[in-house]
């Protein structure tokens, strides 16, 4: 004998029931791992911006005294490089960010994650290309630092592309632990490929010299010049692209902060 038709409507429902409450039982579970883990990754940049941002403070506090009216740095040379001998220099841009320590290591993979402290860091350091010479003495020296979302690190150098940046910010000076101060004119910037661009050959020869005319117009530069080539990053998430800043030294003078302090 069968189920009165009325019966059988109502254990379809049922069913139907059932069944919705099992979908939407699961949809939730999804919805709550996806919103755990979204937090978890905010989270996650959370704690690596504010370390960033909490440790260049601890550097400037620290290491630069920075009482001139001007805003240029005044640096503890003695006090830096006793926390970290692989200290290069330091590197300063008026009216931007980039006022940080210069590394050195022993590849590039020393300070890519690593701060002045020697400790993990999401943003590293800014550091020089391992081959180069530590004193700027050769012909092109790579100086690299990652293009943070915050605005720190080498974050700036992007600009370098607005000809209104340029204009505004003309001049990167590098201060140097012997107590001077190395001035750079900047050309412009500009985005080029990490694979194929002479630049990250790291040979200061013919190709390199016309590659750096090319970039930037100054058909007289020679092979007896001094550049920097700042490179970061290029926000655009290109893998083979870097943003690069490229200026040229026009002069070297003794720092007055570190003569006072003889």
């Amino acid at each position: 004998m069968g189920f009165p038709p009325f019966i059988i409507v109502d254990m379809k429902i049922f069913n139907f029931k059932t069944k919705s409450n099992k979908l939407y039982t699961l949809i939730k579970i999804i919805l709550c791992c996806v919103i755990v883990f979204c937090g978890y990754k905010l989270y996650g940049y959370y704690k690596n911006y504010k370390e960033i941002d909490d440790t260049n403070k601890t550097i400037q506090t620290s290491f630069n005294d920075d009482t001139d009216t001007d805003g240029s740095p005044q640096i503890n040379w003695k006090e830096l490089l006793k926390t970290n001998s692989d200290v290069v220099g330091w590197i300063y841009v008026p009216d931007s960010n980039i006022n940080y320590p210069l590394l050195s290591g022993a590849t590039n993979d020393t300070y890519i994650h690593t701060n002045l402290y020697h400790k993990y860091s999401f943003g590293g350091s800014i550091f020089l290309e391992s081959s180069n010479d530590k004193t700027f003495k050769d012909f092109n020296t790579l100086i690299y630092g990652h293009n943070m979302k915050n605005g720190s690190m080498f974050s700036n150098v992007r600009k370098y592309t607005s000809v209104s940046w340029v204009k505004d910010h003309p001049y990167i000076y590098i201060y140097t632990p012997d107590g001077k101060i190395n001035t750079y004119k900047v050309y412009n910037g500009a985005v080029i490929d990490v694979n194929t661009h002479p630049i990250y050959d790291l040979k200061y020869d013919e190709t390199l010299l016309n590659a750096m005319k090319s970039l930037t117009k100054d058909t007289s530069l020679t092979l007896n010049d001094h550049l920097i080539t700042l490179s970061t990053c290029n926000a655009q998430d290109m893998a083979n692209k870097r943003n690069v800043a490229i200026g040229k030294l026009i002069s070297t003078k003794a720092d007055p902060y570190q003569n006072t302090q003889s």
